[in-house]
């Protein structure tokens, strides 16, 4: 059964284990680990990862179909203020559940904006 969250303006799908998952992991306030969300939801952790993933895939690309004016580096920028990612160390963990070909994308656009010297 599909489930409607809203967070800061934008209305997110989930089914009922990834909402627990996101909303364990990501609005407690708290920067819980997948091994403690895991243990809190008497889940593997390997599920709350899976869960993490598609969800983040989920949202990243209704953002995109939605908003063609951002590129993959706003999209995901605005991801991490939604899920109040702050400090190095989120921002790695959260660019680590996105898939490849979107970390591909970012890579790209960084080249193209002089980010990466040669």
């Amino acid at each position: 059964m599909k489930k409607t969250v809203s967070k800061n303006g934008y209305s997110l799908f989930f089914d009922d284990d990834e909402k627990k998952i996101n909303c364990v992991a990501y609005e407690t306030g708290k920067h819980l680990t997948g091994q403690d969300v895991a243990n809190y939801l008497n889940i593997s952790r390997s599920a709350v990862s899976q869960s993490l993933k598609r969800s983040i895939k989920r949202i990243f690309y209704r953002l995109k179909k939605n908003n063609n004016i951002f590129s993959t580096v706003e999209i995901i920028a605005t991801m991490a203020v939604v899920f109040n990612v702050n400090t190095e160390s989120e921002y790695r963990n959260f660019f680590r559940l996105f898939p490849e070909n979107i970390k591909g994308e970012v890579h790209e656009e960084a080249y193209k904006i002089g980010y990466y010297k040669n």
